[in-house]
């Protein structure tokens, strides 16, 4: 990284030695004397950067190695701070603040939006500079990725289109998913504020990620494909994709077998075989997103299916039909029918006749 030849000289031009070392996992960087640790890692397009300098108890060779330099070099004791009471070296403002741009050509230099820094001995430097003061609570709570910056972090947008993406993220994934549901009332999602987003569509449930290696992308783990971007106009495009992936990849399994995912949860406490006759009727009178719709409803009212008890009859209502299940020897039977009236007469009739019944069998025992 050719700035960091740069800014290496220009911290050598102040008496101060500075290494730099890469890794998978990030930069570290330290600069002496003082101690100065540097640690820099990119997560979701913000380069994170902590500055860390030890406060107190700092060996006695720093201030030999200053006295030294100063002699040699007849420069001012400007460059430097010495705090006598903790026995520290307090590193000059001139030098805090060629380090934080160090850390913003770093940013530049791996393609970040934004910068967010931590470290009390640039705090007042970062306010200078335009840095954002990261509070408790995040403003929205689907900020996912600034979010992770809280308390002690500084922020500062470094690329306009890419810094954009990072601050608008979660509200247009917030946005793009309310808008779909009110399209298809089917659909179901959850998206917490973190990189995973959890959805029901069209027969199909999923966890959409959102990863970054240099580039924002989408993935789910069983479609063999990843839809980048850079933007926001190009992650509504990206979903856009991946939906309609997920409905090429319905669309035959829907017209086989129609999905049943809000009928099957809202008639839960049902029998399978008793929940697989509520449904073969219903599919008699209304459509098989007609079922889904009224139980997306009745999901959405908080609604349980009332089973009330008529002598050895349970009774339960599903949009305009009465289900009747009369329960005997152990064995369940159902019948339908399509008003209150026809219900009524229904389990009196049934009741009328085994009471007869009933009465003459013990009858005939005299």
């Amino acid at each position: 990284m050719e700035k960091t030849v740069v800014f290496k000289d220009e911290f050598e031009k102040l008496g101060y030695s500075f290494n730099m070392v890469e890794t998978d996992r990030g930069i570290e960087a330290s600069l002496k004397p003082g101690n100065i640790s540097i640690t820099l890692q990119v997560e979701y397009g913000v380069l994170k950067g902590i500055i860390r300098q030890p406060t107190e108890n700092v060996a006695e060779d720093i201030f030999d190695y200053f006295s030294a330099l100063l002699a040699e070099t007849n420069a001012s004791y400007d460059l430097i701070e010495i705090d006598e009471e903790k026995k520290r070296v307090i590193i000059p403002k001139k030098v805090m603040e060629l380090i934080v741009e160090w850390i913003e050509e770093i940013a530049k230099y791996k393609g970040c939006g934004y910068v967010a820094i931590r470290g009390d001995k640039v705090k007042n430097i970062l306010k200078e500079k335009d840095y954002e003061e990261r509070k408790v609570s995040p403003r929205n709570p689907c900020d996912f990725i600034l979010s992770a910056y809280q308390y002690e972090y500084f922020t500062k947008k470094i690329e306009p289109v890419k810094g954009e993406l990072i601050e608008k993220m979660g509200t247009t994934i917030q946005h793009f998913f309310k808008t779909a549901k009110e399209k298809d009332v089917t659909m179901e999602y959850f998206f917490p504020g973190t990189n995973e987003i959890s959805f029901y569509i069209e027969g199909y449930e999923g966890k959409v990620q959102i990863h970054y290696q240099q580039k924002f992308y989408l993935k789910e783990e069983s479609i063999k494909q990843t839809f980048p971007f850079s933007t926001l106009k190009e992650l509504e495009e990206a979903f856009e994709l991946f939906f309609a992936k997920i409905h090429e990849k319905q669309r035959i399994k829907n017209v086989l077998k129609a999905p049943r995912y809000h009928f099957d949860h809202y008639f839960s406490i049902f029998k399978r075989e008793a929940k697989n006759e509520v449904y073969t009727f219903l599919e008699t009178v209304m459509t098989p997103k007609e079922i889904e719709e009224y139980c997306v409803k009745k999901r959405k009212e908080k609604s349980k299916i009332s089973l009330e008890s008529i002598e050895q009859f349970r009774v339960f209502k599903v949009d305009t039909y009465y289900f009747i299940i009369e329960v005997e020897y152990g064995m369940e039977e159902m019948v339908v029918k399509a008003s209150i009236k026809e219900a009524e007469q229904y389990i009196f009739n049934e009741i009328v006749k085994q009471k007869k019944q009933s009465i003459k069998n013990t009858l005939s025992l005299l």
